[in-house]
């Protein structure tokens, strides 16, 4: 065996040794910091049956840090979007549609597919949970937006209540979603034109929702538009 040989073996066991060191300080400590708070996550998960049944499951690893947002006093993850349609869409209608096909949906065992939209972002014993909104009420998370004259509500005028509602804090203790309905919109492209358009704003905290959600909820969830024949966007190398 040559001299190059050696040293090349040698090489390796060092580096080899120097990658298992970093492991072990890097790793062990992690292992004894969390597993004994995965075992009280679990433990806590099994407790909230008997000490507290009105919670639900616990808020997802990728939800947390936004969820531990104030949002019901001074939100910064609140998500607001909206959509312009012609004519002057009936609040009514929508409402009983979200309700058939979002609020009630189940799943084959009975559960609901989405029990989020009837619960908030509640704290028992340092672990953020769901919990039932035991009082949800379906018509306070849908407003119709009026206005004090009948004159149509311009693009700027539109986005001022879009800033207003992207830092409004949601109520304490109720699903931090709402839907707001204005009618007799009038953009700036359609100064011209007199038939009326409504704009349908959906405000969600990010916690409960991102924007794929929001775009399959508003589209193929409640329109049966797939989401496949929307138009995608393009980037120019």
């Amino acid at each position: 065996m040559g001299l190059l040989e050696i040293l090349e073996k040698r090489r390796i066991k060092f580096y080899s040794a120097i990658a298992a060191l970093i492991f072990l300080v890097a790793f062990l400590p992690s292992l004894f910091i969390l597993t004994p708070i995965y075992i009280l996550r679990l433990l806590v998960s099994k407790l909230k049956f008997i000490f507290h049944p009105n919670l639900a499951k616990l808020v997802p690893c990728r939800s947390t840090l936004i969820a531990l947002d104030d949002w019901d006093s001074n939100p910064k993850w609140n998500l607001v979007v909206w959509l312009v349609a012609d004519g002057n869409m009936s609040l009514d209608s929508f409402k009983e549609t979200f309700r058939e096909k979002m609020l009630l949906a189940k799943n084959p065992d009975g559960t609901f597919v989405d029990p989020e939209y009837q619960q908030f972002y509640s704290k028992w014993f340092g672990f953020l949970f769901w919990e039932w909104d035991r009082n949800f009420n379906l018509n306070q998370h849908f407003t119709l937006i009026k206005k004090s004259n009948n004159r149509p509500t311009s693009e700027p005028e539109l986005k001022e209540i879009l800033k207003k509602l992207m830092w409004k804090p949601f109520e304490p203790r109720k699903s931090p979603w709402e839907f707001l309905l204005l009618q007799n919109y009038q953009s700036d492209s359609d100064a011209n034109t007199s038939f009326p358009k409504s704009v349908l704003i959906y405000r969600i905290h990010h916690g409960l929702c991102d924007g794929t959600k929001i775009i399959r909820l508003l589209l193929q969830d409640m329109n049966n538009i797939s989401v496949e024949l929307n138009a995608k966007p393009s980037f120019v190398r």
